[in-house]
């Protein structure tokens, strides 16, 4: 099923040793480097996805498509039955992460 709930990432961490040890005449550039690294790897990831799934509907496999917004929903309204929160400075970075890759 396509889902498009997760998508695999792995963080990008530097020490304050590592991060003052780079010029600061050149840390806009590290920073927009190690962001175009990051839209190239969600470029291979997706690539990957695609040619994973023509193989296998190739073979035979059918994927079939969800309703994501019902899928929210009932996660939701599970979440609130349940009174479960987070963190606000995890939601924080939640949404920032979600907001990035939209």
């Amino acid at each position: 099923m396509n889902t498009h709930h997760c998508f695999v990432y792995i963080p990008i961490i530097l020490s304050d040793n590592a991060w003052n040890k780079i010029p600061d005449d050149l840390k806009d550039t590290f920073v927009e480097a190690v962001g175009k690294g990051c839209e190239q790897q969600w470029q291979f990831l997706n690539d990957a996805n695609n040619e994973a799934k023509s193989e296998l509907e190739n073979v035979g496999v059918t994927f079939y498509d969800i309703d994501t917004e019902a899928l929210k929903k009932a996660y939701t309204d599970y979440q609130t039955s349940q009174n479960v929160t987070f963190d606000s400075e995890w939601q924080k970075a939640v949404d920032a992460a979600k907001a990035a890759v939209k």
